[in-house]
């Protein structure tokens, strides 16, 4: 089993032009990125398919290999410290903690970079770039794990996901684009 999240672009009928050009460039930009499986930057979130709602909405999906990203860090950092002041000052564990952190903060970044850079090179650039724009690629702040899978499944979910819209209404969905690439991809951006 693979794990998808999908970004939805508005449709034509919500009056959102502009949300079709970015799903249209974004799709763009991935599929120019993953064109060549030799050159595939493991910092950029792998793009597995795309399809468009009888509204016009466009979905793409991605490999969902992370759950969180860095403004979600952030936040749970910062409710977690003012949870933690009361508390009994030891300054050994502080110092562990942030050295911790430092090091968390500087592969986050170190990671975002390499990212940024690979897109340049190859004359692309990101269109929004924010801590919400960061995903991890390890779930819970744990170890980085890999997963080899096959993508059969993934046109089967797609399929079913663009027919059946019972979590839409009566919204009747059709494919428009599906293309799969069999790398692992990890990614921040």
């Amino acid at each position: 089993d693979i794990g998808l999240c999908y970004k939805v672009y508005p449709g034509a009928m919500a009056g959102a032009s502009e949300a079709n050009l970015m799903a249209l460039n974004e799709l763009r930009t991935h599929a120019f990125l993953q064109s060549d499986a030799r050159d595939i930057c493991e910092n950029i979130q792998f793009l597995l398919g795309a399809f468009e709602t009888a509204t016009g909405e466009q979905w793409l999906a991605f490999r969902d290999d992370g759950r969180y990203s860095a403004a979600d860090y952030a936040k749970i950092t910062s409710e977690r410290q003012l949870k933690e002041r009361p508390n009994f000052w030891n300054p050994y564990d502080r110092a562990y903690k942030l050295e911790l952190k430092r090091y968390f903060v500087l592969r986050l970044l170190n990671g975002a970079m390499c990212g940024l850079v690979h897109m340049h090179n190859h004359d692309r650039l990101h269109q929004s770039l924010g801590p919400s724009s960061v995903v991890l690629k390890y779930y819970a702040f744990s170890l980085f794990t890999a997963h080899s899978t096959a993508y059969g499944s993934i046109s089967v979910l797609l399929l079913l996901i663009s027919v059946t819209s019972s979590y839409l209404a009566l919204l009747q969905r059709k494919m428009d684009t599906i293309y799969f690439h069999s790398s692992v991809i990890w990614h921040f951006l």
